[in-house]
């Protein structure tokens, strides 16, 4: 499938999704000299898309969770799991149990901002009617 067929469907699923009543992940920064880590905690039964990012990263992932990727590529990870996501990936998941979901970028910046616009895609769903903020 091409990319932008990829995308849509990312897309009409994040809309989809939107329709659901809103689940807000905890989420905690962490930073160390030229690390920050965004860790997420999933409550059972949350389904989510994720941003699309700039740069290569690590994640961490423990708990039940099933992530898809943008080319239907589906994985199951219990217990832990420790992987590398490419530039440009963007990826949607439904937590079975609680769930923790760590990223971690290299970066020198604190500023959540300044991070955010260093490592996220710009990516305007136009099929979202109610803009919430998508984890």
């Amino acid at each position: 499938m091409n990319p932008i067929a990829q995308r849509t469907r990312f897309d009409e699923l994040e809309s989809a999704i939107a329709q659901l009543p809103a689940v807000e992940p905890e989420v905690i920064h962490h930073f160390a000299p030229g690390v920050y880590a965004r860790e997420m905690r999933l409550i059972p039964g949350t389904m989510l898309t994720g941003k699309i990012h700039k740069t290569e990263h690590l994640n961490i992932v423990q708990g039940d969770i099933t992530v898809f990727s943008e080319n239907g590529e589906g994985r199951r990870i219990t217990g832990y799991g420790c992987f590398v996501s490419k530039a440009g990936t963007r990826r949607a998941g439904f937590a079975h149990a609680l769930t923790s979901w760590i990223t971690v970028h290299p970066t020198a910046e604190t500023d959540l901002e300044k991070i955010e616009a260093e490592v996220i895609e710009q990516h305007e769903n136009p099929l979202l009617e109610n803009r919430r903020a998508i984890a």
